[in-house]
């Protein structure tokens, strides 16, 4: 059995970790938004006001729409084709 030393397990384990390729977009290059500097939200509520809402976080990049919910399926299901 051999021992490990902390130092060695902490370089292996890290260098595991480590993605050998990332997208650019990831970063923010080429003038994206990388995911962490996005605004997440939801809807809730897809009637009159709800939808206006909705349809300004869609036209920003800034912004990503997570998830939509209403009371009236029909809304909701509208709403995530709408979100897709």
């Amino acid at each position: 059995m051999s021992k490990t030393s902390r130092r060695k397990f902490l370089s292996v384990t890290a260098a595991a970790a480590v993605p050998l390729f990332v997208p650019g977009y990831v970063l923010g290059r080429d003038r994206g938004v990388s995911p962490s500097e996005k605004i997440n939200t939801v809807s809730i509520g897809l009637g009159n006001r709800g939808g206006e809402i909705i349809g300004g976080f869609l036209g920003n990049q800034n912004y990503q729409v997570r998830g939509v919910c209403d009371v009236f399926a029909e809304r909701t299901v509208s709403g995530k084709k709408r979100v897709d």
